[in-house]
């Protein structure tokens, strides 16, 4: 049987499903609305906390407490300058403020936030951590039971963490431009610019044009300086280029130049504040040194006017040289050079060919000086013969008289019986046993006229009387302080009233303090004695009676003879009854800067020791990279609290085979290195707390002072040769975290972060260095390093781009910015190059310097900027002779430091804070 469906109908059934499933939409719509409703809050919030993070964490910088509470308060004043849902908000809503450490976790070598734990050593406020809050009221959700939702975001923002290594050059060429003179090889040349230099007697010929130097506005130098011979070899106003290229600008040791203020004006007394060299307007009131005064006064010493280069011109102090006889000065005008009396017969009257070896004048014998041979009778005793000259400027003074007064010695200034006499026989003795007399010129001066070597020993040519020559030197007009010292370096602390020599040898015998070592050596430094000879003192020595730049000779036309030749006469060639105290046509080859004891020669004498030059003195250009460099320090200090910095200095020397200041917040005792002696640094607090810039040995005949310089390095300033490539071997090992087993030392570069050099250099690279690359394990990036550093030797200058010297200085650049999956590794990531930048401070590098070493500096910079990522390299193959030295200069300008010392530091420190500003600063890590 058949059946068919049935159709049952059922309406009204839909309503309710639908009605069901509209419920569940509408439920489903109203939690979108609040949901996303939230998620605006939410980010809303989120950002208001990342605004107030980034300028919490900007505004901690490197004052004292990292500036932390100011930087608390900006991070929620950022924070509330913010809405959520169009609500400002409140600081109630701003929670979980914390200043904390970006903190380097040695052994797991990372960075890591702590806001609960303070700041350790060598540690800052770097972090910043804020958190946001909001109650949005929900849309549909109280249908729910859900009438308000809480949201809330957290953020913490770190200044990035970066390594610095500040490269220092400390080569000799720092100090180029406070040379009181240059050795070329053949002699000394002036590079003093004082227009006060002597201008009488035997250095009347020297006067040349007398130039005075606007030192604001030098003028242009010649187009050849390399040729260039200044019009008196007492004065050099425009710089002097070397054989090889190098420039020594005129110096700033006692004159205020476009490189620094005067070097002269930075010693001072033992009492740390009186200066030791003061400068006035007036000239102190000498007391006359017939008149009784103080072996032992406590004195500065003031420059004698400029007026004393001609000391006819009223005011002198000290005795007149000798003028020919019949000349009379008028007035004030200062003597022609053949006014002066050359010898005995010039200043008696006699023709010269008609003196011999028995001439002899009793009243001139007798008297000396002291007899007005016009008015035929002794002069006032307020005119009589003192024993000494004064200089202008700092020259001091001298007993170098000629001729010499013929009188034997007698008493002590002060003395009411006091002769001063002739000076060879007061300062001089003759060598116990040979038998002969200080009265004898061969003694002193070779057939040629010139000063012969002392050579302590048991054939000695003289002894010095160090005794005579100090007292001397503490009576009358005082042109050396009692004691001397700067930037915690003691010069001496007293001036000996005796020097005990062997008067068989004139080496020192025994030396009661190291002053004794000390005054003895500068005296023999003065004088061209002991382990000096006239050719290396002050300004060397004149080969001959000439002047060179003019050509005139010393001995002057005579209307009675012809030009006088040096000429010597041994005492043994003498005859008569009596015979003369000297022929009296005797003449020798006169000194230049020799036989004057001052300001002058004392400085001199510092440099000449190796460069004793405190680290606090205004020594050019080295002062004005400390001055920036000092400023640059603080900035760092003051706005980059999570970098690290270590101070690296480079010369030739291996005592920097290590980093001056190792890698840490320690900006402090960086500045502090930059002037003061290095074994100082840690207690300068202590005033008492210096070093002497020698020490003593026994005395020998080639060391017959027994003084021992303590070697370059222990004080800052300007050393021996330019070897960067040691320099970039401690920059790799203080970027580094390895453990050199060669000194071992762990090193403190972190994994992380950022790596930066900065080299600063002022010439050209001559010498090389040995190292050896090796790794700590596990042997990665961090744990390379170069061991064994030292053993410099000189390779020469070069104006090549290849040569060893920049090669080996070049490939430590490119192995420190290599990639840290390179073989072996250097400190680049994929995302974070290494740099290396360079900055070119010097006379060197200024635009109008003709020297030939300017372009092979620039190239080399330039060939360091490229290997080191911060200058992009030209096309094709740049990498030699003809790479183009400008390009730096194009790129970055701002880091060839030129111009007068001002520029050079307002210049040197913007360059330091560009470079640091580079990159991205300050970041979020939450």
């Amino acid at each position: 049987m058949l059946y068919s469906p049935v159709k049952i109908k059922r309406p009204g059934t839909v309503v309710p499903i639908v009605a069901f499933f509209l419920v569940a939409m509408i439920g489903m719509l109203s939690l979108a609305i609040d949901i996303g409703v939230l998620i605006l809050a939410r980010e809303q919030c989120q950002n208001a906390a990342d605004i107030g993070a980034l300028a919490g964490a900007r505004t901690l910088d490197g004052s004292p407490n990292n500036n932390v509470t100011t930087a608390l308060q900006q991070a929620q004043i950022a924070a509330t300058a913010n809405s959520v849902l169009n609500q400002v908000i409140s600081p109630t809503q701003v929670s979980g403020i914390h200043a904390g450490v970006y903190r380097y976790n040695t052994l797991n070598q990372r960075f890591e936030a702590d806001f609960v734990n303070p700041p350790q050593a060598n540690e800052s406020w770097g972090a910043m951590q804020i958190s946001v809050s909001s109650s949005s009221s929900t849309f549909f959700g109280s249908l729910f039971g859900v009438s308000s939702v809480q949201v809330n975001a957290t953020a913490a923002a770190v200044h990035r963490p970066r390594d610095i290594a500040i490269i220092l050059d400390f080569s000799g060429s720092m100090s180029y431009a406070s040379q009181p003179s240059y050795n070329d090889g053949f002699s000394l040349v002036n590079l003093l610019p004082d227009s006060r230099f002597p201008q009488f007697g035997p250095w009347s010929i020297f006067a040349g044009n007398g130039m005075v130097l606007n030192y604001q506005n030098p003028g242009s130098p010649p187009a050849d300086l390399t040729n260039y011979v200044p019009p008196t070899p007492f004065q050099r106003v425009f710089p002097y280029v070397s054989l090889v290229g190098e420039t020594y600008g005129p110096s700033n040791l006692t004159t205020d130049m476009p490189q620094g203020p005067a070097l002269v004006n930075s010693f001072v007394l033992n009492d740390y504040a009186t200066p030791a060299f003061v400068y006035s307007g007036s000239f102190p009131n000498f007391t006359n040194v017939n008149v009784s005064t103080s072996n032992n006064p406590t004195y500065v010493v003031t420059p004698a006017p400029a007026s004393f280069t001609n000391p006819f011109s009223g005011n002198y102090a000290g005795d007149l040289f000798p003028l020919r006889s019949g000349i009379q000065v008028n007035g004030n005008n200062a003597p022609t050079p053949d006014q002066y009396a050359q010898t005995v017969a010039d200043y008696l009257g006699m023709p010269r060919n008609n003196v011999t070896n028995m001439t002899y004048n009793s009243t001139f014998e007798t008297n000396g000086y002291d007899w007005d041979f016009t008015k035929n009778q002794l002069k006032p005793a307020a005119q009589r013969f003192q024993g000494f000259s004064m200089g202008p400027g700092y020259f001091g003074k001298t007993f170098y008289m000629w001729p010499p007064d013929p009188r034997t010695p007698v008493g002590n200034i002060g003395d009411s019986n006091y002769v001063a006499g002739d000076w060879r026989v007061r300062f001089f003795l003759p060598r116990q046993g040979s038998g002969m007399s200080t009265q004898d010129n061969s003694m002193f001066w070779n057939s040629a006229g010139r000063w012969n070597a002392q050579y302590p020993g048991p054939n000695a040519n003289y002894v010095v009387n160090y005794n005579a020559i100090l007292q001397w030197l503490s009576s009358g007009p005082q042109t050396l302080p009692a004691n001397l010292q700067a930037g915690r370096v003691v010069y001496y602390s007293s001036i000996p009233t005796s020097i005990p020599v062997d008067p068989n040898t004139g080496i020192l015998q025994s030396a009661a303090s190291t002053d004794v070592n000390f005054w003895k050596d500068y005296i023999d430094y003065v004088l061209g004695t002991g382990r000096w000879t006239d050719s290396n003192v002050m300004f060397g020595a004149n080969s001959s009676n000439t002047n060179t730049a003019t050509g005139s000779p010393l001995a002057y036309n005579n209307p009675s003879s012809t030009n006088l030749q040096p000429q010597i006469t041994p005492q043994s060639f003498l005859a008569g009854n009596p015979p003369p105290y000297m022929n009296y046509i005797d003449s020798p080859v006169h000194p230049l800067g020799q036989f004057w004891f001052g300001p002058i020669s004392m400085l001199s004498y510092l440099h000449a020791t190796g460069n004793w030059f405190p680290g606090t003195a205004y020594e050019a250009p080295s002062w004005q990279l400390k001055v920036g460099v000092n400023a640059a320090l603080q900035d760092i200090q003051l706005n980059h609290p999570n970098d690290l910095a270590s101070m690296i200095y480079f010369s030739s020397s291996d005592v920097y085979s290590t980093a001056r200041v190792s890698l840490s917040r320690q900006f402090p005792l960086m500045q502090n290195a930059l002037f003061y002696p290095y074994p100082t640094l840690s207690n300068l607090g202590d005033l008492q707390n210096s070093i002497l810039p020698y020490t003593t040995t026994s005395p020998v005949a080639g060391n017959p002072s027994g003084i021992v310089s303590i070697g370059e390095g222990i004080i800052p300033n300007g050393g021996s040769e330019t070897c960067p490539q040691m320099a970039f071997m401690v920059a790799m090992n203080q970027l580094s975290s390895a453990r050199d087993t060669s000194i071992n030392t762990v090193y403190n570069g972190r994994n992380g972060a950022n790596k930066i050099v900065i080299f600063e250099t002022d010439g050209v690279p001559n010498a090389i260095c040995q190292g050896n690359l090796s790794s700590s394990s596990p042997g990665t990036s961090g744990n390379w390093y170069y061991g064994n550093i030292g053993s410099t030797s000189w390779y020469g200058f070069s104006q090549n781009l290849h040569v060893p010297p920049k090669d080996n200085a070049r490939a430590i650049v490119r192995q420190i910015v290599a990639q840290q999956t390179a073989s072996p590794p250097g400190y680049s990531t994929t995302r974070t190059l290494a740099y290396v930048h360079a900055i070119g401070f010097g006379d060197i590098f200024e635009p109008t310097n003709p020297a030939t070493m300017r372009t092979p500096a620039l190239q080399f910079l330039t060939a360091v900027q490229i290997d080191g990522n911060t200058t992009q390299p030209p096309s094709g193959n740049w990498d030699n002779n003809t790479l183009n030295p400008n390009l730096m200069l194009n790129t970055e300008p701002y880091k060839i430091i030129t111009g007068n010392s001002s520029t050079r530091i307002n210049n040197l420190q913007q360059a330091f804070q560009r470079i640091m500003e580079g990159g991205i600063q300050v970041s979020l890590i939450q």
